[in-house]
Parts: structure tokens; sequence; C-alpha cells
């Protein structure tokens, strides 16, 4: 049982990396909420839909079947043109500054000077997941392993293998505070080759030599593998993780995890169940991903139950304990979410298959504007990044799409900048 336990629960590189339990990190009630009706055009509908539905409570409008393609989407996204051979960009951050980096699936990084992108380095194998301390501390996961990029600036920037202790490693997140605390997360094969095994490395200033350490939490045997990671100095490190369902052991299951700062352990956080299904379809059934805001503490998990959910988090002792509240968000039809980003409050994003997108807006996440044509966008996102709530990018599947609240033609709310 062990090994069908285990093996259900193995993530392949790809699936790792576009798998909906994928992720990356920008009203106190319990009242449920559903998804607003998507605008003609403007909000992603799933194929066999091209022609969408009336204007959602968001304020968007339906487009001019006749109209030309806009600069922008009317909520402010804007296409940018990719270097030739850049079909799939699996992941994307930026310094803060201006530039910008995303990986593709075809093994290249990219970076974004402000005004194009540049091919910066190739022929690297498939890569997912990017995140740097700052504009030359970057860190990536592809299917080689880790790849460390450091220079003297950002065109100077060289990407060099960074070993862990083990091969075979696939890691799905990840994240740290500064370039001296960073964690990979992921899994790696057993050796008998049909299990799984959760890895969580650490890359900490005072490690015993050069390179990353195992985290004691990789021992743990009722954990198959760990998918996301983030956190925040006063909140602590968040995973996510999977493991059998105590009725039903052959059934994986998400839990969240955290180590509040200063604790020596992880504890499971308190999720509750959706209030208007029964178990065991309330339970967490797949989690996208989480975000803290640096500011107020407020913290956001996304994920799936019996629909579509988001559990928001409060916390009044600074990050010690944390309150959640369930809402749900959208239906069983609804693309899937596929990467979630979160920078502080009003700035949690959230994108997926067919072009959906969502973002808070007040208590709420509603969809957001992509599409510049008469069309809905019936690619896929993989990923989002944003730093506060003005610089948003989004990628995916042919697209790298930048956030320009000056070039937003409906008023959303929160003057354009949710």
């Amino acid at each position: 049982m062990k090994h069908a336990i285990r093996r259900a629960g193995m993530f392949g590189f790809g699936l790792a990396f576009l798998g909906a339990a994928g992720a990356s990190a920008c009203a106190n009630s319990t009242d449920s909420f559903s998804a607003q009706p998507a605008e003609t055009g403007d909000a992603s509908v799933p194929p066999g839909d091209e022609t969408g539905s009336d204007a959602g409570s968001d304020g968007a409008v339906p487009v001019d079947a006749d109209a030309a393609p806009r600069e922008c989407s009317t909520f402010g996204f804007c296409p940018t043109v990719l270097p030739d051979g850049s079909s799939t960009l699996t992941g994307v951050w930026g310094d803060g500054t201006g530039v910008v980096w995303a990986v593709t699936a075809e093994g290249s990084v990219l970076r974004w000077d402000g005004t194009a992108w540049h091919v910066h380095t190739s022929a690297l194998g498939a890569l997912g997941k990017i995140w740097g301390s700052s504009a030359t501390d970057i860190w990536i996961a592809g299917e080689r392993g880790l790849l460390h990029g450091t220079g003297a600036s950002s065109t100077a920037l060289t990407f060099a293998p960074s070993p862990l202790p083990e091969d075979g490693v696939t890691v799905s997140s990840i994240w740290g505070t500064s370039g001296t605390d960073v964690w990979a997360v992921g899994s790696v094969l057993d050796v008998d080759g049909f299990t799984t095994l959760p890895r969580a490395y650490h890359y900490a200033a005072g490690n015993a030599g050069p390179g990353w350490t195992l985290d004691p939490i990789s021992t743990e045997p009722d954990l198959a593998t760990i998918t996301n990671v983030w956190g925040s100095p006063e909140s602590g490190l968040w995973f996510v993780a999977l493991r059998p369902m105590a009725e039903m052991p052959w059934v994986l299951e998400p839990v969240v995890l955290r180590k509040a700062s200063g604790a020596a352990a992880f504890t499971a956080e308190a999720l509750p169940a959706d209030p208007d299904e029964s178990a065991p379809s309330n339970r967490l059934q797949s989690v996208v991903g989480g975000a803290v805001a640096d500011t107020t503490g407020t913290a956001w998990v996304l994920g799936h139950s019996s629909v579509p959910g988001a559990w928001k988090g409060t916390t009044t002792d600074h990050g010690k304990t944390f309150t959640w509240t369930y809402h749900h968000d959208g239906d069983l039809t609804d693309p899937s979410l596929t990467a979630f980003a979160g920078s502080g409050e009003g700035a949690f994003w959230a994108v997926g298959e067919y072009g959906r997108a969502r973002h808070v807006q007040g208590a709420q996440w509603v969809p957001t504007a992509m599409t510049t044509t008469k069309f809905p966008i019936t690619e896929n996102f993989y990923g989002v990044w944003c730093h506060g709530t003005t610089e948003v990018w989004v990628v995916g599947h042919g697209m790298a799409l930048r956030y320009d609240p000056t070039k937003a033609t409906v008023d959303h709310g929160n003057g354009g900048a949710q």
C-alpha cells in the first residue's frame, strides 16, 4: 500500500512545473462569494465558448466584435514581443527596479531591460521556477538541477550549477528571504524507484561549506512530496506537502505546514472546510499556492475543495497564529489555476489555464481582463509575479503580459491598481 500511495503522489518534471499544484510570491467575512461572470472578450472562457457573456459586476464592458485589437486589455495588461524560439514561459521574477527575468520550457533565460526582452542564455534544458534576492542573485530550477546566477550587474549575470546533496531531485518551488536564506523544495525517488520522498533544502550563511543542507522535515514518513514554499519575516516559513488521507490512505491530500518565526518545528494550519459541502467533498483537494502581505500579515491560500476556493488568514499577534475564513471562488467548470503570487495587501494574483486570471479586489477574488482582441485567450498561463500593486507580469504559452495601470480603460476599483 505504501508503494501505491507514494506512486500516486509522484510528479514528473513537467507536472511539477506546469501542474495545478505549482506556485510562486505579490474582509474578514465567512460569507462565500462566487466568481463573477466573464466579460466578452476580456476574461477567459473555456474552449468552445468564444462569445463570453455579458459584462461582469467588476465593471468591465463587452468588446465590440468589429473593433481593432487594442494595445492593452481593458484592465491594463499589455502583450510584449518575445524572442524567437521562446514559446512556453514557465516562470517569471523581477528585481523591483525594472529588470524582469523569465525562464522557458525550451531552456532559455530571458531578460527584460525595461523596453524589450533579450535571450540572456540558452540551452539549459527545460526550466521551470525562478526566484531572486536581488538584481545580481538569482536561482533557477530546471530538469538539470538548480542554477545560481551571479554577477556584477544584470547584464553580466552568469548561471552555474548549484548541486544539491543528492541527485535526481525534482525541485517544484524556490523562495527565500535573502541571498543567504533560500529554500528549495520538491521530491526524489526512493531507492526502489516506485515511491517518492519529500525534500526541503536550505541554503544559508553558516552552513558547513558552500551549498545546501537537508531539512529534517524531509524525513517525515507521512509526506510524499513538498510542492510549494513561501513566507515572510513575521509569519515564518510555509510549505505545501502531500500526505495520505487518514480515512482513505490510498489518496493523497495537501496540507499547509508552517514554521512560525522562532519556532523549532512545522505545524499544520487548520484551514476550514467548505461549509456548503459535506465530508469528504469539503476537504482540501489541491493548493495552487499562497502568500503573505508584508505589511499587514494577511495571508491567502488558493486551492480547491469541492469547488475552487480561497482561504484568508488574519493575525493579531504578528504572525504567531492565524484565523482562517473560507470563500468560494468559482465552480467546477472554471479553468484550473496554476500559479499564485502576492507582495502586499491588495497585490495578490492568480493565473491559470485558458488565460484565466484573478486578483484580489477588496475582500473578493475577481476576473481580470487580459485579452486585447475580440476573442478570449485560450492558451495557458504558467507564472505570475508582482511587486506592489502596480508592477505585475504574467507569462505562459507564447505570452508575457505586463501590467500598466495607465493603459486601463475600465475602472476596476482601488484606483485601477488592482
